[in-house]
């Protein structure tokens, strides 16, 4: 988010919201530290592997406005990590 800043200002817009987030896998990650609720095929006995991951993330789409002769921006912000950029209509 600072990088982003810093090279594109400040936006013209920015919505912040909490969703949780849900990671299904077949096989168990490598690495379990990154995770704090994990869900299990027998929640009485945590003996066997995860299956499912519960996350809450904390989202922020920043919309930047260049003007009506170009397209808005809309930068999309996971816990502070840009997930996805995308273009909307023109400005105004």
């Amino acid at each position: 988010m600072h990088r982003v800043l810093a090279e594109c200002g400040e936006p013209d817009h920015v919505q912040i919201w909490e969703e949780e987030q849900v990671y299904g896998f077949q096989h168990p990650p490598g690495y379990y530290g990154i995770y704090e609720d994990f869900e299990y095929l027998n929640p009485q006995s945590r003996l066997g592997n995860p299956y499912r991951i519960r996350k809450l993330v904390v989202v922020e789409v920043w919309t930047y406005n260049h003007g009506p002769a170009r397209f808005l921006d809309h930068l999309r912000f996971e816990n502070g990590i840009v997930r996805s950029i995308s273009s909307g209509d023109y400005g105004y």
